[in-house]
């Protein structure tokens, strides 16, 4: 699966997500796009053998944004719900004593 980190008109850096991760330098020449020298780079292994860390991809994409802000206004919203839930079981509880 690619990930888009940084595209241009005749540059392309990916993030390659397979078996490990891996960042892929493109370049356009002469309408053709080819791998630079050096354009492989593997950041992440299963095993841990690589040198740099991106992982999870979640969170250097904009996509992975998107989710990850998601996810906290979800959070967010569950608590908020919680304590209005147990605000109102309170209320009814001590309407219930008197």
């Amino acid at each position: 699966m690619f990930k888009g980190s940084h595209i241009s008109k005749d540059f392309a850096r990916v993030y390659y997500v397979g078996g490990t991760g891996d960042i892929l330098t493109f370049s356009k020449v002469d309408e053709t796009w080819e791998l630079e020298h050096n354009g492989w780079e593997t950041v992440w292994s299963k095993t841990g053998s690589a040198d740099g860390f991106i992982w999870p991809y979640f969170y250097h994409s904009q996509e992975g944004i998107v989710v990850f802000l998601l996810l906290i206004f979800v959070l967010i919203a569950v608590i908020v719900i919680g304590a209005a839930l147990f605000m109102l079981i309170s209320e009814y509880k001590n309407k219930g004593r008197k």
